[in-house]
């Protein structure tokens, strides 16, 4: 998801002429996304190409992580019997 974004963030700071400075900043946040994709990419390959295609294929992909996280966060704040 954060690749997609810099990805248009970047495009985007390209067609309205953006400053160097703004410029250099996403670049190098999309880089640093990059290698931690590839990092993930090599430590679990087959989990990581599951992951990409689900979000790929998810319509709305940042609602359906919204949505496991707060299943997550509210099964860890529940008390356990």
């Amino acid at each position: 998801m954060e690749l997609d974004e810099n990805k248009k963030r970047l495009a985007l700071l390209r067609r309205t002429n953006a400053s160097d400075i703004d410029l250099v900043a996403v670049t190098k946040e999309l880089d640093e996304w990059v290698g931690v994709a590839a990092e993930l990419q090599s430590k679990y390959p087959v989990e990581f190409d599951l992951l990409i295609r689900k979000i790929r294929d998810d319509p709305d992909p940042q609602l359906s992580i919204n949505e496991l996280i707060r299943k997550y966060e509210r099964r860890t704040r529940t008390p356990r019997t």
